[in-house]
């Protein structure tokens, strides 16, 4: 059987998050300390807790594993999440808050079909969006431009806790 060209077999072993953290784990210990400096020297709290070494490996990949460059974003990204409510809307998703209690959610899902199914063989989730089920026309007229931005922050929040 012949493989296809740049496919690496080994790819979900390498790219797991237990070998991910054994491979930077060093510059996860360098990055923490440049978020405890400029969080004026006391750690910073991510929430969910569990959360705290996949953002931050994915800023040092991001950020070519440089922990200063990594951890001065993260804390802006931070920043700009608690400035605007968005680190608050997923505390109360954390802590339990499903879709049907979503700020507007009866006035805009029945324009905005979709459907979290389960999860693909690698264990992410999967999510069927019906858009010629959806009526943009109809959801604009059922609800303003702020309370739709509202709702698709809580949907994209829910989303990436699941």
């Amino acid at each position: 059987m012949q493989r296809m060209p740049g496919l690496d077999p080994e790819r979900n072993t390498k790219l797991a998050l237990p070998a991910l953290f054994a491979r930077y784990e060093q510059q996860l210990a360098a990055t923490k300390a440049v978020l405890e400096r400029l969080n004026g020297g006391t750690p910073l709290r991510i929430i969910p807790a569990e959360w705290e070494d996949v953002w931050l490996v994915r800023f040092l990949i991001g950020f070519k594993e440089d922990p200063e460059a990594a951890g001065a974003a993260f804390f802006a990204a931070h920043q700009w999440r608690e400035e605007n409510g968005i680190e608050a809307i997923r505390q109360k998703i954390v802590k339990g808050m499903q879709p049907a209690d979503f700020p507007h959610e009866a006035k805009i899902r029945p324009f905005l079909p979709t459907k979290m199914h389960g999860r693909c063989r690698h264990g992410l989730p999967v999510e069927y969006i019906f858009t010629g089920f959806s009526d943009p026309a109809s959801l604009y007229k059922a609800a303003t431009y702020e309370q739709i931005l509202e709702f698709h922050i809580h949907d994209a929040e829910y989303k990436l806790n699941v």
